[in-house]
Parts: C-alpha cells; sequence; structure tokens
C-alpha cells in the first residue's frame, strides 16, 4: 500500500528505521555469549567403575605411612593417601576406607567383614556403589583425585551426598563429616551427631570454592569421634561443575552499543513528536 500523503509516507519510513534499530539491537543482545555451564568434572563420582566384584577393599597400591605396601584393588580414577599412626592399617588386609556395593551395607560394608547398624537404606539418593571411610584420627585415610581443566579465578560447586554409621558390636554416640579440600581451600561439611548404635541418613552438601590453578587436588579426609568406635562417614554422588560468562567479541559490543544508541534516539525523536 503506497501513501501519496506526505505524512503517510513519513511515518512508514519512520517505523522501518525503528525496526531495523529494534533489530540489531536484538541481534547484538543476542550475540553477547550466555553463561556456560560445564559437565562434572570429576571422575568416576559415584563410584561405579571398579575391580571389586563385591563390598570390599579399597585402598592405594602405593606404599602407605606405617603400614608398608597395600596389595588390594584401587578403585578407578581415585587416590588413597593413609594417615593412620597405628601399625597394620590401611593394609589390604586391614583397610580404613572400602567400597560398599548395593544391599551389602547392613551386613558387610569390607571393614574386616563387620556389619553396620541399621535401619539403613541399601544405597544412597545417588545409586549403586558409595565409600566407606573410618573417622578415628588414629585410623583414617583420605581420598583424592586431581581436577583438570580448570579456570583460575573461575567458581565451582561441589556437591555430594553423606551419611554416618557405626560397627556393629561397638556402642556409643558418635560425630562424624568430611574435611573437604580442593586446591588451597578447606570446608567441612555438615556435621552429624550419630547416637549409639545408630545412622544417620544420607543429605546432599553443597559447597563453592575458587580455583587458583588449572590443575587442583580434591580430597576427602574422614573426621570423627570418639576414636575406637569407629565413627564411619558414608560418601557418594560427588559432583563439581563450574559456570563461566562468555567474554563477547569486540564486534559484538560495537553492534550492542550502537543498537542501544538507536533505541535513545528513536524514543527521543517520539518525544518530540
Amino acid at each position: 500500500m503506497r501513501f501519496t500523503n506526505g505524512s503517510g509516507t513519513a511515518e512508514i519510513r519512520f517505523a522501518l528505521r525503528r525496526w531495523v534499530v529494534f533489530g540489531f539491537s536484538a541481534l547484538a543482545l543476542l550475540s553477547v555469549g550466555p553463561c556456560a555451564q560445564a559437565d562434572n568434572l570429576v571422575q568416576n563420582g559415584s563410584f561405579e567403575d571398579t575391580t571389586l566384584t563385591n563390598s570390599g577393599l579399597f585402598v592405594s597400591t602405593a606404599s602407605l605411612p606405617n603400614a608398608g605396601t597395600a596389595v588390594a584393588s584401587v578403585e578407578t580414577d581415585w587416590t588413597v593417601n593413609c594417615f593412620a599412626t597405628t601399625l597394620g592399617f590401611c593394609t589390604a588386609s586391614s583397610p580404613v576406607l572400602t567400597v560398599v556395593f548395593p544391599g551389602t551395607g547392613p551386613t558387610n560394608y569390607g571393614y574386616l567383614g563387620n556389619a553396620l547398624y541399621g535401619p539403613m537404606p541399601a544405597t544412597s539418593p545417588d545409586g549403586g556403589n558409595f565409600v566407606a571411610a573410618d573417622g578415628d584420627p588414629m585410623y583414617n585415610a583420605a581420598i583424592s583425585q586431581t581436577i583438570t581443566g580448570l579456570t583460575p579465578g573461575g567458581s565451582y560447586t561441589l556437591t555430594f551426598y553423606q551419611a554416618a554409621a557405626q560397627q556393629v558390636g561397638l556402642t556409643g554416640p558418635t560425630t562424624e563429616m568430611f574435611e573437604v579440600t580442593f586446591g588451597t581451600q578447606t570446608t567441612n561439611s555438615t556435621l552429624m551427631n550419630n547416637p549409639s548404635e545408630g545412622f544417620t541418613n544420607w543429605t546432599l552438601q553443597t559447597m563453592t570454592f575458587t580455583a587458583t590453578s588449572a590443575n587442583q587436588v580434591l580430597t576427602f579426609l574422614s573426621i570423627g569421634t570418639p576414636g575406637g568406635e569407629p565413627p564411619l562417614a558414608l560418601l557418594d554422588g560427588i559432583d563439581l561443575e563450574g559456570t563461566t560468562q562468555t567474554t563477547p567479541e569486540p564486534s559484538s559490543l560495537a553492534l550492542l552499543g550502537a543498537g542501544v544508541l538507536g533505541i535513545w534516539a528513536v524514543r527521543r525523536r517520539q518525544k518530540r513528536t
């Protein structure tokens, strides 16, 4: 449709100019990268990939302090560092950190064939295998993994499930938690207070860390009281993700600026009209 009227032609031109400006502005906004969510940076965070075939040993094959050399199977992608001060622990025949297979927790969690007090679920909310770690300072060990591909200065969110258990045959209240270290930062999980012969159900833990280098070690150390019970902390479903903001191209910034100026000019002209 064509206007012979001068004012009608001016209105069409004005409308076209306005839509062109809005179109460029929209393109500029779309060209600015959104937040990019990374995948889980932890390998085998659910402990499903293992050389074991049932609930049992989980110790390092490296030489361990005060314990000689362990010869048991090693959990895939994870390393165990033993801090036991008692000779004979953290060995193949007496591990303090074990893998528990679904359905076997109440009867055998691999620690010298001992059972756990219940009632406790067959597995964690993550499903499948989980880890049981002795928190007694005389016997405990840390599980760790080197995380690569980090962005220094970037923020990373760690989530995992924890629970608390006790060994059948021992009595008395206990406390359990995980000391989590990522690079140079250390944070404690929620302290669990377990009654005598009790079980504290699974809860989701969330922590935030800032990376200081491209490669950092993620470590979980079970901390419990009192010694000799033993206080056992359970671990599963470890997930580490980072959120990064995509940096816009210089041309996108220029286009965005032009769009903003165009919108300002159109609105100013509307006011004058």
